[in-house]
């Protein structure tokens, strides 16, 4: 209430939570650490070792074992724990600068950097040594990892378009030619499977957006539900549409939300019913009238 004019689609800034674990596997495909049939066993929790204390995965019961298709279905944080482990601290932060975390967007508009963090970050911010749990929890959007929701779209738009990145700007007329446009030289079996992933984030039953289930298209999301103490998590809900052939990106962030699979991922589901509806009309209507 006390910020009601503070642009928070460009401006603010707050952790994204299991949204970023896009980053994390696409590092992962990308340096083949993984492949998309790489499993890992979720009973619950994850140690970095025998003495560590645990990190838990949002479902106490645990997801058994589970591919990486399974865990972003699923949101699985052990998965995640695994293959931040592995990668490390460094690569993951490379390619998240390489998705334009951590600087600004070149919109004509001021816009928030956010916070990138790796073991130069933290010895330069607080003057400390990086610790190898900190690295898991970056794995899965924690940390002291900061984004934006304009980001945070740029990252799931690059996923849609097998890695172009089409750069935002204020514009009237809205024409492709208008937008610069760069190319990330991710390989695009990559995204094959970070799609696959949020496809079945919504087409599952057993999905973690399945409330997003629209009846007119494919709609492919990952959810994220960022704790920021003290207060209630933050609810995120990225994605695009169509499945098949894309021509919408979106995010929707609601702050202290709580749950970006319920309350985020229901916003989203009303989004794209007006999208739907509008087009229809659109296509319905005499040109002079668009």
């Amino acid at each position: 209430p006390e910020r009601k004019l503070f642009d928070r689609s460009f401006n603010g800034l707050y952790p994204p939570g299991s949204i970023f674990k896009l980053v994390t596997a696409m590092a992962a495909l990308e340096d083949r650490i993984i492949t998309p049939h790489t499993t890992f066993s979720c009973p619950g929790y994850f140690r970095l070792g025998s003495g560590s204390r645990a990190f838990k995965c949002w479902f106490p019961e645990g997801h058994g074992r589970v591919d990486l298709y399974t865990a972003i279905e699923r949101s699985c944080n052990v998965y995640f724990y695994n293959v931040g482990r592995l990668l490390g601290e460094k690569r993951l932060a490379a390619y998240a600068r390489k998705l334009g975390f951590g600087s600004s967007s070149p919109v004509e508009i001021p816009t928030a950097k956010g916070i990138v963090p790796d073991r130069e970050w933290k010895k330069k911010a607080r003057g400390d040594k990086w610790y190898q749990g900190e690295t898991i929890t970056l794995a899965i959007g924690q940390s002291y990892l900061l984004v934006s929701p304009l980001q945070i779209l740029r990252m799931v738009a690059a996923v849609a378009t097998d890695g172009r990145i089409l750069e935002p700007k204020l514009v009237l007329d809205a024409s492709p030619e208008k937008f610069e446009e760069t190319k990330l030289g991710i390989r695009k079996e990559t995204f094959r499977a970070l799609k696959q992933g949020m496809l079945q984030v919504v087409a599952s039953d057993r999905g973690t957006g399945q409330l997003a289930r629209v009846n007119f298209t494919k709609l492919a999301a990952k959810t994220g539900t960022a704790q920021a103490p003290p207060g209630e998590p933050h609810a995120w809900f990225g994605g695009f549409f169509p499945y098949e052939d894309p021509e919408v990106a979106f995010v929707v962030f609601m702050e202290r939300g709580k749950s970006g699979g319920i309350a985020a991922a229901q916003i989203a589901k009303k989004a794209a019913h007006l999208y739907h509806d509008l087009e229809g009309s659109k296509n319905l209507s005499p040109a002079r009238d668009r």
